[in-house]
């Protein structure tokens, strides 16, 4: 009986022994699950902000460079308008019809869409082109009601250099070329500062 008894003894103390040990060890092993779990949830949203704030930034500099661009396609139309009116001049001199290809109306776009900061220094721009278009457009009126007689032509040309305010045309052109570059700097800071070109 007594080995019965014994046994059974030996029997309840190994089963409740590994019933703990087992107990435990399955607490164990779903804690290590658990924070496996957690730590997979976490690598995801860590991933996922990560990724989040790598398009936030991919999409900043895309929009730092098309505005770079923008504002270099602004300026190559703000000599183009000079180029117009050069040649508006010229056809003016010799009783030609005015063209009709002036980029004044791309200047103010460009503005309009990419570079609302430079709106004061575009509108003094265009109202001064505008101004030189006009006297220009007048004189090509009046030497085409001269027809060939050069002293009338001369007197209309002669008005034409008196009231023709092309100073305030450089001006303008200078002052919104130098807030363009400013803009640059400010867009794109590693641009080099203008003390790093020689004139």
């Amino acid at each position: 009986m007594i080995d019965g008894q014994l046994i059974s003894l030996i029997l309840t103390l190994t089963v409740a022994g590994g019933g703990a040990y087992l107990g435990s060890y399955l607490r164990e092993k779903g804690k290590s699950l658990a924070t496996k779990e957690d730590i997979g949830k976490i690598t995801a949203i860590v991933e996922e902000v990560k990724t989040e704030i790598g398009q936030r930034d991919w999409a900043q500099r895309e929009w730092t460079q098309l505005r770079r661009a923008k504002l270099e396609e602004l300026l190559n139309h703000v000599h183009g308008v000079g180029r117009y009116i050069s040649s508006q001049s010229q056809k003016a001199k010799h009783g030609e019809p005015p063209s009709d290809d002036d980029p004044s109306a791309e200047v103010q776009t460009l503005m309009a869409l990419y570079f609302p900061e430079l709106q004061p220094e575009v509108f003094q721009f265009l109202e001064q082109s505008s101004g030189v278009l006009l006297a220009i457009a007048n004189l090509g009126q009046q030497f085409a009601s001269a027809g060939g007689d050069p002293k009338a032509r001369a007197i209309f040309f002669d008005s034409y250099l008196a009231n023709k305010d092309h100073v305030s045309y450089m001006r303008a052109t200078d002052a919104l070329r130098a807030r363009a570059r400013s803009l640059l700097v400010e867009i794109m800071p590693l641009a080099a500062q203008p003390s790093d070109f020689k004139e």
